[in-house]
């Protein structure tokens, strides 16, 4: 029964507007206009400054989104840490840890050489951060202020990166990167829990720029410039086109799921006729259309909500649910894997999908947006 409610919230949200003010969709709308009130309030407050806005001793760059998950944070977030590492910045990560046992505290998950926390303790995006940022201290904390001064003291960051943090009003940053999907950036215009929007689209007006994720096809050569009358909630921000590029990789020795097992990519003559899938992402439609693009030939599936923690259970049944479909492999994600124990063994190849960020031939228009909006050189230039 609950379930049945949940899915039913669900199409409403992702749904087309209208319906009767007395039906379901009417409540939800109803709802939202409540928590539109408390948004904007809470964002007047911190504009008037009745609200206190913190500032740490270096630079922030913030990395979010207006709706709710699926708009590619974690690859954008390791793409511009990379990016500032490459400039010659001293770098961190600053994540909230959604769902981790380090949230509400603090704390450090890899100091750039090794991890430091556990899964359970990290949350699965901070965790699989750390394990892809070489030489980038990751850090979890849902007092982002405090987490910088933790970074602060034990590694002396001269820019943060913070992950998912638009909404996070409390801590100034210097930098705004605002997310939407290029299919559907605005979802259907509502807000939470009619739509998937956070905040009202006016909320805009706070970015530096605004990247369009999962663009189809071919990048334009430059980023181009929000001016038209369709565009005028983006106040004239540049905007950045990228794609999504989908790798797979397979644990050489089919067996552990623990973050540090050694991967090998999947040549194209090697894919599977017929492979499992199961996934517990914001988009796991998403995840489907990739294995189908990648030439997959999906015999089943099993999916489960956003952030889900499996289940020594719930592992098996998935095991057992792909012998039943024939499936010669198990595919999933990586944000999945780091959230599975380390112990379970796979009797079929376990093939993990991760995915990075290409601006395409807007790679170096964006780093020099970035690096002119820092204004500042690394400590180790000389001018």
């Amino acid at each position: 029964m609950r379930s049945h409610i949940r899915t039913r919230i669900e199409s409403v949200m992702k749904g087309p507007a209208g319906g009767s003010p007395i039906s379901l969709e009417g409540t939800l709308s109803a709802l939202g206009a409540v928590y539109g009130w408390i948004v904007k309030l809470r964002s007047d407050a911190y504009r008037q400054g009745w609200f206190p806005v913190n500032r740490l001793p270096c630079q922030v760059i913030s990395v979010g989104n207006l709706t709710l998950g699926g708009t590619g944070k974690t690859p954008m977030t390791i793409y511009v840490s990379q990016q500032i590492q490459s400039m010659g910045f001293r770098t961190a990560v600053i994540s909230r840890g959604y769902g981790g046992r380090a949230e509400k505290t603090g704390g450090i998950v890899s100091d750039g050489r090794r991890l430091l926390m556990k899964p359970i303790d990290a949350g699965d995006e901070p965790y699989m951060m750390a394990r892809k940022l070489e030489g980038i201290p990751v850090l979890v904390g849902q007092d982002r202020y405090h987490t910088g001064n933790l970074a602060l003291d034990a590694f002396f960051p001269e820019v943060i990166i913070l992950d998912d943090a638009y909404q996070h009003l409390r801590l100034y940053r210097d930098i705004n990167l605002v997310l939407l999907d290029a299919s559907n950036p605005f979802g259907n215009g509502h807000l939470f829990p009619r739509g998937t929007l956070r905040e009202p689209i006016s909320a805009l007006s706070r970015a530096d720029a605004v990247i369009m994720t999962r663009c189809p096809g071919d990048l334009p050569p430059e980023p181009l410039t929000a001016s038209g009358p369709s565009d005028h909630r983006y106040r004239r921000l540049p905007v950045f086109h990228t794609i999504h590029d989908v790798r797979f990789t397979v644990a050489e020795s089919h067996g552990t799921t623990h973050g540090n097992e050694r991967t090998r990519h999947v040549p194209e003559e090697g894919v599977p006729e017929k492979v499992f899938a199961f996934s517990a992402i914001a988009r796991n439609d998403e995840f489907i259309r990739s294995l189908n693009s990648a030439g997959y030939t999906v015999a089943g599936t099993r999916f489960f909500p956003d952030h889900h923690p499996y289940s020594e259970d719930e592992l098996h049944d998935i095991i057992r649910d792909a012998h039943g479909s024939n499936a010669e492999a198990v595919v999933t994600t990586e944000k999945d894997v780091a959230r599975m124990g380390a112990d379970l063994q796979w009797p079929l190849p376990l093939i993990v999908a991760g995915v990075s960020i290409s601006f395409g031939c807007q790679a170096e228009a964006f780093h020099r947006f970035i690096l002119n909006k820092l204004g500042v050189r690394p400590s180790g230039e000389v001018a």
